[in-house]
């Protein structure tokens, strides 16, 4: 993922409500990965 794309996800997680840190902690993740 590009760092554009990540910000794109957690910004749609901040927009409806959803828990951002299960979302840092999935792209720190995807991240690692790379």
């Amino acid at each position: 993922m590009k760092m554009g794309s990540i910000r794109v996800v957690l910004g749609l997680a901040a927009s409806l409500d959803l828990e951002v840190e299960q979302m840092d902690v999935k792209t720190a993740f995807l991240h690692g990965d790379l």
